[in-house]
Formats: C-alpha cells, sequence, structure tokens
C-alpha cells in the first residue's frame, strides 16, 4: 500500500479552468492529471465560485491522499523587495512597518511572509515580501475542506512555474529566466535567477484575446520594460525564454511570441519529472501548456 503522505496533488486555479496533478514521491513521478473548465468572475469569491467545479473534480479525480497544494492568483497579492538595515536589531517589527506602507488597509488583514534574498551588501538586507488578504486565502482553504480536500500550502502561481523550471531545466539556472504565462485576457511575466524569483509584470487584454502579432508586440514592450528595471539581475548574460499557458498553447500566439523575442520554449513539465498519466503523448501535448503551474506546486512537495 502506498504511504499516502508521500503523494500531494498541486491544483492550478485559472479564470477558465482548473488543472490539477497529483504527484508521487516514492515513484518520482506524476500520476495524474486533470483539467475542469470553470468560469470565474473578477472580483467575486473565489470559494464560493468554485465549490460546484471541486465537488465535480472530486467525483472524477481519484486523489490517492487529500493533501493538495494550491495556487492563489499571484496579482492579487502585494509582492515587493524590502530592504533593512544589517544591524537591525527588530527585523521583524522593521519590515511589518515597511509592508505596512504597502497594503491597503491594516496589514492585520492579509497573510504574509518574509524570506531573505541574496541580493543585500555589507550595510542592508533584502527580503522577498509577499502579503495576501485572509479572507481569499480562508475562503478557498475552507472550500477545499468542505469537499475533503487538505490544502496543506497555499502558494503563489508564478513560484509554481519557477519550482517547475528549477526541476526541469536546472542546467540553465546560472542564467537569468523569463517565464511568460498567458491565458486567455492575462498574461504574466516572471524573472527569476537561480531558482529564485527577481520580479514580475501582469497586464491584460480586456475581455477578449488580442490578436496574435498584436499581444506578442505588448510581451515584447513589456519584457523590454521589466528588464530595464532589472540590470543587476540580467548582468548581460544569456536569458532563457520560455513559455506556458493555455493561449500560448495555441501556434499562432506562440508563434508570433518566439519570432518576436527572437526564442523562446514551451515550457515541459516533465522533460526531467517523471510522467505515468497512462495517456499517450499526442493526447499529453494538447494539454501540456495548461498543466506547467499544477505540476510546480506537486512537485514542491519533493522539497
Amino acid at each position: 500500500m502506498k504511504n499516502a503522505s508521500k503523494i500531494l496533488s498541486g491544483l492550478d486555479i485559472q479564470r477558465d479552468y482548473l488543472s490539477i496533478a497529483q504527484y508521487s514521491q516514492e515513484e518520482k513521478a506524476v500520476q495524474l492529471v486533470a483539467i475542469q473548465p470553470v468560469a470565474l468572475i473578477n472580483g467575486g469569491d473565489l470559494g464560493e465560485q468554485l465549490i460546484g467545479e471541486l465537488k465535480e473534480l472530486k467525483s472524477k479525480f481519484k486523489f490517492s491522499s487529500p493533501d493538495i497544494i494550491c495556487s492563489i492568483p499571484s496579482e492579487y497579492a502585494v509582492i515587493k523587495h524590502l530592504t533593512i538595515d544589517k544591524n537591525d536589531e527588530n527585523p521583524q517589527d522593521s519590515l511589518e512597518w515597511e509592508m505596512s506602507q504597502q497594503v491597503l488597509g491594516s496589514l492585520d488583514e492579509y497573510v504574509y511572509d518574509f524570506q531573505e534574498t541574496a541580493t543585500g551588501s555589507a550595510e542592508i538586507k533584502d527580503y522577498l515580501s509577499v502579503a495576501y488578504r485572509k479572507s481569499n486565502i480562508n475562503s478557498i482553504s475552507s472550500t477545499l475542506k468542505s469537499v475533503r480536500l487538505n490544502p496543506v500550502v497555499i502558494d503563489l502561481d508564478i513560484f509554481a512555474l519557477i519550482n517547475v523550471i528549477e526541476a526541469n531545466y536546472p542546467e540553465r539556472l546560472d542564467n537569468p529566466s523569463v517565464i511568460i504565462h498567458s491565458e486567455t485576457t492575462k498574461t504574466k511575466i516572471i524573472l527569476s535567477i537561480g531558482g529564485t524569483f527577481s520580479d514580475y509584470e501582469c497586464f491584460e487584454f480586456g475581455n477578449a484575446s488580442p490578436e496574435p502579432e498584436e499581444f506578442a508586440e505588448k510581451c515584447k514592450s513589456e519584457l523590454e520594460k521589466l528588464i530595464s528595471l532589472n540590470q543587476n539581475t540580467f548582468n548581460r548574460n544569456p536569458i532563457n525564454i520560455f513559455y506556458t499557458g493555455s493561449l500560448l498553447g495555441q501556434y499562432p500566439y506562440s508563434n508570433a511570441l518566439v519570432s518576436s523575442l527572437g526564442g523562446g520554449e514551451l515550457i515541459n513539465p516533465f522533460r526531467r519529472i517523471g510522467c505515468r498519466v497512462g495517456v499517450d503523448q499526442d493526447q499529453l501535448n494538447s494539454y501540456i501548456s495548461q498543466l506547467a503551474v499544477a505540476v510546480g506546486l506537486a512537485y514542491r512537495g519533493n522539497d
């Protein structure tokens, strides 16, 4: 009998679909994947909107363990690099004060975390700081529990994408990476190096997808701005360009993007991570652009 504690599922929540990947640490492979269509409304309670779809997914998907690592949309988080004096005797208090200046309302309304980075100096410490409203965390957590799933971790989708790059492309981690994640109307551009987050940008195209060429030029423009703000990260090193998401699973968009940027590669979440989902390769390839976040979440439990 398999040890359920060694099996985790990653659940990715997008506006148009849920995707899930179940990873076995014992087998070092993804065992099951599923994609469930949804229609989320911006500004609505996330948990309330998902309860029906989660019940349906639970009835179809054979969870070997109830343990879930769930993503939440990064565009609703406050993500900042905060710096404090290296000799600060009360770093937690200083960081909390700095973060309180970045959020709307009281910091007590948020779940937050601080992680020291390697980009400080002899005088200052740099921290990656993330805050997310407690109401949104509590909503999705209680909804998962109501369908007898156990949310052991709730993480940002952009961090899961960095996880999947780190696991599948270890030989490229010395150089900076650009990850472009595009859904129907929303695109996120993430910068990382050495498997750690540097910066990101998010932009939207209203309620409909743009034409491929318009989309590609917008991506190029936003990427150039982001790189200009992070020159210390790039430092003229070669850049890895990866892309994923349902929009970039469509050839006209991926082709236009690669042509505009002069290169790029669709993320293969199973390049190094094992895959034993029992479907043929062509069928798997048709959904691979919608699975990267879910696989990155599930694999996180392997850390």
